[in-house]
């Protein structure tokens, strides 16, 4: 659903901060989704060849996920402390 969505920012960053609360109750946080970045960017080279996941692929991914981990800890922050 989020790929799905990516083209509207503002439905994307709801499920984004949807995904953030349901996590936060289970106890983990953004550092959970920063290892999982490395295991995603392997898949995709692995599942879609370097041919699609180049050098220049590989950067926006980055660059993407860092707004996905951005929303994560903002919304992560806002949550009332237990």
């Amino acid at each position: 659903m989020m790929i799905d969505n990516l083209t509207d920012g503002e439905v994307f960053t709801e499920m984004v901060e949807k995904l953030a609360r349901s996590h936060v109750r289970r106890k983990l946080d953004v550092s959970h989704f920063e290892n999982l970045k490395g295991s995603l960017v392997k898949a995709f080279i692995t599942l879609l060849g370097p041919e699609v996941m180049t050098e220049e692929a590989i950067g926006a991914w980055a660059k993407a996920y860092a707004v996905i981990t951005d929303t994560i800890q903002k919304t992560i922050d806002e949550q009332p402390k237990a």
